[in-house]
């Protein structure tokens, strides 16, 4: 508010009001409040305004198809803007159309790479593992992201990268790879329950097979 106050064309300021105001418990949390800062957003910056709208949304699973056409409608006129691009990519993740999400992501992989293309490689190879198609395209995205290491806000850490390298790889028939991988994952994260329950299973499956 205080940055608000001082320069009230600020819209970053704007939307990290509406952010906490739309998603923080109560009490501080006000949906009210923050659809009421939506409009006001739109004196400053119309999409951003009409983004917003949209994205309260995604808050109930009773209105992610409306979110979803909501967010297709802004990028019809508005394209390839990241944080619309992303959103239907998690709504489609979210409604398991794993190859529809996949496809959105990869619109975010750009050069250079961006925050948004390292989340997307992520998400994308997550979308083709669970998808079980194009594994080796997933495994491709996971290897890049592990070379690069990036950090910041919301990034996925090595940790999660290496639970789902070795996933895919399981699904590859690399038995021996995604041990390896899942027992590096454990070392860094000994209390995993996800990689000690899938490293069990690929010991299963190398001993079978």
């Amino acid at each position: 508010q205080a940055a608000i106050d001082l320069d009230p064309t600020n819209v970053d300021a704007r939307v990290r009001q509406i952010i906490t105001l739309a998603f923080a418990p109560w009490p501080i949390g006000n949906k009210k409040k923050a659809k009421s800062l939506i409009e006001a957003l739109g004196e400053f910056d119309e999409f951003r305004r009409d983004f917003w709208r949209v994205q309260l949304l995604v808050t109930s699973d009773k209105t992610r198809d409306e979110a979803l056409a909501g967010f297709r409608a802004l990028d019809a006129h508005n394209p390839d803007d990241p944080d619309v691009v992303y959103n239907i990519a998690e709504l489609l993740l979210k409604a398991e159309d794993w190859e529809a999400a996949a496809a959105e992501f990869d619109r975010l992989i750009v050069e250079p790479r961006t925050r948004r293309s390292y989340q997307a490689m992520y998400q994308g190879a997550k979308a083709r593992e669970k998808g079980g198609f194009e594994l080796e395209r997933a495994l491709a995205l996971l290897d890049e992201y592990a070379a690069a290491d990036p950090v910041g806000e919301l990034m996925p850490t090595m940790e999660r990268i290496g639970f789902h390298k070795g996933l895919v790889l399981k699904q590859l028939g690399r038995y021996a790879e995604a041990i390896a991988v899942l027992q590096a994952v454990l070392v860094r994260d000994p209390d995993s329950e996800r990689s000690r329950e899938a490293l069990d299973e690929i010991v299963v499956l190398a001993a079978d097979g």
